[in-house]
């Protein structure tokens, strides 16, 4: 039986865990696949935690690794409380940059890089800013996505104003 600070949430095939990572109870080299969205920012030790991401791997493991984009942080701490990055939230602001050399530093090989959520950076920001404003944004957001090159658009946006820089990596 694990230790305290994790639970099984559902037997089967999949089985995901919650567990605080000091360490996650699992022997080396047990999982295929291993996903950490947007958690790396509220790590205590972000070091420590992708190294146990990387011991639990198997070789050949595939990793999903989000974070928010240190240019959506940027911008949320013009109107988040201060709280917001205050722990147990957003005690770490990660760039691409200092992502990848976290990753690598924890023996992953990146295969891809990818910016992603601009429409979420701008709704959160309206969000904290005034609940009102929401409603706005969806409606310009909707009429937005009418325009042929709606696509295009939001490709070139996403690489602005991100919600989250991801990384698909492999052991």
């Amino acid at each position: 039986m694990p230790g305290e600070g994790w639970k099984e949430c559902r037997p089967g095939r999949l089985n995901p865990y919650v567990s605080d990572c000091s360490p996650i109870p699992l022997p080396d080299q047990t999982c295929s696949i291993v996903v950490a969205q947007e958690v790396l920012e509220h790590t205590t030790n972000p070091t420590a935690f992708l190294a146990e991401l990387a011991r639990v791997g198997k070789a050949g493991c595939r990793y999903l690794i989000s974070v928010p984009s240190a240019n959506s942080e940027c911008l949320l701490k013009t109107v988040a409380p201060p709280e917001y990055f205050q722990a147990p939230n957003h005690v770490h602001i990660f760039s691409m940059e200092s992502l990848e050399q976290l990753v690598g530093d924890a023996g992953l090989r990146i295969v891809s890089r990818h910016k992603v959520g601009f429409y979420w950076s701008l709704w959160w920001m309206f969000k904290m800013a005034g609940e009102a404003a929401v409603p706005h944004w969806e409606a310009a957001w909707a009429e937005l996505q009418k325009h042929p090159n709606a696509a295009l658009s939001s490709e070139h946006l996403d690489t602005l104003i991100p919600k989250s820089d991801v990384l698909v990596c492999q052991k």
